[in-house]
């Protein structure tokens, strides 16, 4: 086993479990797409999410909805960072990491929280990774109140 040089622990990629995948965890991965995109749409464009498949490391994005803040496209690496949220996660109960601030390629500053994606044996087989622009206002700005009007949908503000 290797040793984390922040922690002191044991290192992330030794908490990995590294037998191959099956259809299944493709399966549960692929049922994620949609909540990505969702999500991405319902929040809006100051809040990028990625997901991550950790069967491969160096290519671990799969999905990735306003990737514009950090420049990550599908098929980048997880980053270290990331990977580091596997010790808020290593207990079986625990799925979804403290929140943690990072720094958009711009600069920004990101609100970010990591939630495991486990399957049925309850291995961790990915990540959901969801940064929000943190000086962002929740209610909407014209641009979408004009949309939203357009569309039909209907405004309780």
């Amino acid at each position: 086993m290797t040793r984390s040089l922040l922690t002191n622990e044991t290192s992330e990629l030794d908490l990995l479990d590294q037998r191959p995948f099956d259809q299944t965890d493709f399966d549960i991965l692929k049922s994620y797409e949609a909540v990505v995109d969702g999500l991405a749409m319902l929040i809006g464009s100051h809040c990028e999410i990625v997901l991550h498949s950790l069967q491969d490391l160096k290519c671990s994005a799969i999905r990735i909805a306003n990737g514009e803040h950090t420049g990550r496209k599908i098929g980048s690496p997880i980053t270290d960072l990331a990977l580091r949220m596997l010790h808020d996660m290593t207990g079986a109960d625990s799925s979804v990491s403290k929140c943690y601030f990072t720094r958009a390629k711009s600069g920004v500053l990101m609100k970010s929280v990591t939630i495991a994606i486990r399957n049925r044996d309850h291995r961790v087989i990915g990540f959901a990774v969801h940064q929000y622009e943190s000086r962002c206002a929740v209610l909407p700005d014209h641009e979408h109140l004009h949309s939203a009007r357009n569309t039909g949908c209907w405004i309780l503000c």
